[in-house]
């Protein structure tokens, strides 16, 4: 089923194979799998929602960069 895919697509992420011959990889293989096993509705949305709130963080990393003060952390207990 990958022979479809380019070279560099395939070893980019993993991907999933379905009955009907369709491939789905990375984020939205991740939804996949989760419809494929999930008998209940909620958890494809709530990994739907875990997705979209982690992509939107890292495209806003250099934004989001900038409220992080440079200075040392916190000192932790040995």
């Amino acid at each position: 089923m990958l022979a479809l895919l380019p070279e560099e697509e395939r070893s980019e992420s993993w991907h999933l194979g379905r009955p009907d011959g369709s491939i789905a990889g990375g984020r939205r293989g991740n939804i996949a799998l989760l419809r494929e096993l999930a008998p209940l509705p909620p958890v494809p949305a709530l990994a739907r929602a875990i997705d979209w709130a982690y992509w939107r963080v890292a495209r806003n990393r250099d934004w989001l960069g900038k409220l992080v003060p440079s200075r040392p952390g916190p000192r932790r207990f040995p």
